[in-house]
């Protein structure tokens, strides 16, 4: 078995991540002069530069420098001595076997997480249908449609977790045994579940935004420039804006 990292690698993404966050916090203290400046200055404008750029490669240098601070310290645990450098020892001599293996709880944790999420955006799909209903009628079906195929992806990826905490079918990447398949790790579920609720929190802010400018528009047709006197109230019963 291959080593993933070795410790020269998890002292640069440290190094790196050290070096772009002291960057990155300099910028920032620069910036906020550069604010207050009346004029415009060459060091505000790459400090202004450094804001855009360098959040990125810090993320994702403590990432690297997590993920592999993780890995060598299980390989530890199980004995193994990571190498300095794995281009010069790139194979495992004795890579670990765990006859005891239990069941993950990491992979217990992120599926939790993304079933807890689910049943949260079950509440904001109800509680969004029950407002804007009485206002708009059934054409807002199509949003509580898109918004409820999310909700069915977070518990698609909450039973894909599930499963992978049997230690019968899946295994950590520091555990030897081609016969199991590798199973998600905590730091990249992690990820994988903040890029997620990004993604649902702008899907969710889309469907609300295109249905109150949708709400408005009719409320315009209807009073004209007083519209805004009506923002928000229900239409009557048996009866919608249209």
């Amino acid at each position: 078995m291959k080593f993933k990292y070795d410790k020269r690698e998890q002292r640069i993404f440290r190094t790196c991540g050290i070096v772009f966050t002291v960057l990155l916090a300099a910028a920032f203290f620069a910036a906020r002069l550069f604010d207050s400046a009346a004029d415009i200055n060459t060091i505000g404008i790459i400090a202004a530069l450094l804001l855009q750029f360098l959040p990125i490669p810090a993320f994702a240098c403590w990432i690297g420098y997590i993920d592999s601070t993780v890995y060598i310290k299980k390989l530890e645990a199980g004995g193994i001595k990571v190498p300095e450098d794995k281009r010069l020892e790139p194979v495992m001599e004795a890579p670990p076997v765990y006859d005891n293996e239990q069941d993950s709880r990491e992979s217990l944790a992120l599926a939790v997480i993304c079933f807890v999420i689910a049943g949260m955006l079950l509440i904001h799909i109800l509680a969004y249908y029950f407002h804007w209903n009485v206002r708009v009628g059934s054409e807002c079906g199509v949003m509580v449609f898109a918004q409820a195929v999310v909700m069915i992806l977070w518990c698609i990826g909450g039973f894909v977790y599930l499963h992978q905490r049997s230690a019968k079918y899946y295994r950590d990447d520091t555990v030897f045994d081609p016969g199991r398949k590798v199973r998600t790790g905590l730091l990249k579920g992690i990820l994988t579940i903040i890029i997620m609720l990004a993604v649902t929190a702008a899907a969710c802010a889309v469907a609300r935004s295109m249905t109150r400018y949708m709400y408005r528009t009719r409320l315009h047709d209807k009073y004209g420039e007083q519209w805004r006197e009506h923002d928000g109230e229900p239409a009557l019963p048996g009866e919608v804006y249209r």
